[in-house]
């Protein structure tokens, strides 16, 4: 029988699990290259936020996500 368990550390049950998934991807997609990235939100020469993840082919994992408070209300978006 299957019984699901909180633990209070995370590295044994994410190692088991990403194994999983990048098996499954694997025999789905074929080997892709994963890289690493993180997007910048700038007050001037200040990190205020951004977002934190991996690329995977063409798809964006967001890991993390964040911004200060007081930069969230006052976002501009600039190319």
């Amino acid at each position: 029988m299957q019984t699901i368990t909180v633990e209070r550390t995370i590295g044994t049950t994410k190692k088991a699990v990403l194994a999983g998934l990048g098996a499954y991807n694997d025999e789905k997609f074929g080997k892709q290259k994963v890289r690493s990235i993180a997007v910048s939100l700038k007050d001037g020469r200040k990190i205020v936020g951004g977002i934190v993840g991996q690329l995977w082919s063409t798809v964006l994992f967001i890991q993390y996500s964040g911004s200060t408070r007081s930069s969230a209300a006052r976002v501009t978006a600039r190319s």
